[in-house]
């Protein structure tokens, strides 16, 4: 596995938080013109544009749009847990 498919992998299933689409919360952005959405709850990763740098390849290949809600670890959890 090279270098860019191995921090992929990493941030999509390790350092956010995928959650099914959340009625009670907010996309802060919306990546990917996909009917197909996947909402992620994530601090630093959106603000920093990390996940939008690495959203425009995922969601072609994918064929799905990522809705960035903002949240916290410990908010990102809860929202996980209510699910």
């Amino acid at each position: 596995m090279n270098i860019k498919k191995y921090l992929l992998f990493i941030v999509i299933n390790i350092l956010i938080i995928p959650t099914i689409l959340l009625a009670d919360t907010k996309c802060m952005s919306l990546y990917g013109n996909s009917e197909n959405v996947i909402s992620v709850a994530t601090g630093s990763l959106g603000r920093l544009g990390l996940l939008k740098a690495l959203s425009k390849p995922f969601t072609s290949k994918y064929n799905v749009s990522i809705c960035y809600v903002y949240a916290g670890s410990g908010k990102a959890l809860e929202l996980l847990h209510q699910k």
